[in-house]
């Protein structure tokens, strides 16, 4: 079976604490010869197809020249592409000075983005030197779109890096449409051990089946101070987890590191929160669960990812895992982390068979029916949407009287009678 991933950031912001506002004129910089590009991490951004121009011995009349602000230094966007700037955490776009290069007068669409969303969309005449007010508030990415083959200058960049204290991490998001299933059968000849088991994974970083489970992160955790994972079934899926009464448990790890580091390690461990959105059914604890940061943010991540032993059903759409601390300032900015390849989370299942018994996680269509064994025999239904029956599989299947929302019974003696169950959309 197939693994695959399609990923996405969010951002929540509810409380924000403004800072003041920094100018990056790029003078700080000290290109070879008269120009270089400007590498990730300077002023704790990301930049892409921007270059940075020591302008002191251009003619007054060059338009790089005619771009400077403040000196020596200007940036330009290199072979009149499209350009940009960003980082992992949300800050402000102030303001910047701008200014035509090759024509000497154009349109230039400016956008903000907060993940994938695009906050502000617009179009600035660029002309001679001019100072933008943009007051972009809330983003991410910053991207500078002129015409095709144009050239513009970059000077005076004014940013205000507001700690948008929700105060996550971009949200990892992993799209899961597919599990990978393993067997293990008993080992008769090893006289410890207590039997075979199964593994179904949602997220195995190992898997040649899988482009990846988990991607790189832009993280500052001077100023992030929680991350998340969210785990979920495709678009009108849920994850239904169907251990047959056999015992099942949640287990894994999730890491990301920087290259050459090696976690989990010392330093801050994290308060873990997990949640489900469209939760039907009881799930297991979480509270073994443990989460880190490196000292010198040299990696983070979930050191354990698990849960106490259960034998009932339940489905969801998503599972969260938020970790949360108190971050040692380092003065790093934002790092580019990788996710290690043992990374995973996946439910194990004990089985006595010698052959396999197949997986006890499932993604099946909204809305789902859980079921339920009482002690005294009766069975419960545990559902989402609206309950209805028929007395074939093909139907025709009728709402079930009364309208009955979230558990519906069937005492022990009327389970002689054959029924057909299923739940619709409300």
């Amino acid at each position: 079976m197939k693994l695959q991933h399609v990923f996405w950031w969010n951002y929540v912001a509810s409380l924000t604490i403004a800072h003041a506002a920094t100018v990056i004129n790029f003078d700080d910089l000290s290109p070879n010869s008269d120009w270089g590009w400007i590498e990730g991490g300077y002023e704790g951004f990301q930049w892409d197809y921007l270059g940075v121009f020591d302008v002191s011995g251009f003619a007054t009349n060059h338009p790089l020249r005619m771009g400077m602000v403040s000196s020596n230094n200007v940036a330009s966007n290199m072979e009149g592409e499209p350009a940009w700037f960003g980082c992992g955490t949300l800050f402000d776009l102030n303001s910047a000075y701008l200014t035509a290069g090759n024509p000497d007068n154009f349109q230039m669409r400016v956008q903000g983005l907060a993940g994938t969303n695009i906050i502000y969309d617009a179009s600035y005449n660029i002309g001679s030197r001019t100072l933008i007010q943009f007051n972009y508030a809330g983003v991410d990415r910053v991207n500078f779109l002129p015409p095709s083959g144009s050239s513009f200058v970059l000077d005076d960049l004014a940013v205000t890096r507001t700690n948008y204290l929700a105060p996550a991490v971009d949200f990892q998001k992993v799209d899961v449409s597919d599990i990978i299933h393993r067997f293990f059968p008993p080992f008769p000849y090893h006289p410890t051990w207590d039997g075979g088991y199964v593994l179904d994974f949602l997220v195995n970083q190992s898997s040649t089946a899988s482009t990846g489970a988990l991607r790189p992160v832009l993280a500052n955790f001077d100023t992030n101070t929680q991350f998340a994972l969210v785990v979920l079934a495709p678009v009108g899926k849920r994850f239904l987890i169907h251990p047959g009464g056999r015992l099942a448990n949640f287990g894994g790890e999730a890491i990301w590191e920087l290259a050459g580091v090696n976690g989990p390690g010392g330093g801050p461990t994290g308060s873990i929160a997990i949640t489900f959105d469209g939760l039907v059914g009881t799930p297991p604890d979480f509270s073994a669960t443990q989460s880190f940061l490196l000292d010198y943010h040299g990696s983070f991540g979930f050191s354990r990812i698990a849960s106490a032993v259960f034998t009932n059903d339940f489905s969801f759409n998503s599972i969260t895992f938020t970790a949360s601390f108190s971050s040692i300032y380092t003065n790093s900015g934002t790092l580019n982390y990788v996710p290690r390849t043992d990374s995973s989370f996946q439910l194990l299942t004990k089985t006595s068979q010698t052959n396999d018994p197949g997986p006890s996680v499932f993604i099946v269509d909204q809305p789902a029916i859980v079921l339920g064994l009482q002690s005294n025999g009766d069975v419960i239904l545990t559902f989402a949407g609206i309950l209805q029956f028929a007395d074939s599989a093909g139907g025709p299947f009728k709402d079930m009287p009364g309208n009955p929302k979230g558990t519906y019974t069937i005492p022990k003696a009327s389970l002689a009678a054959q029924q057909y169950f299923r739940a619709r959309g409300n």
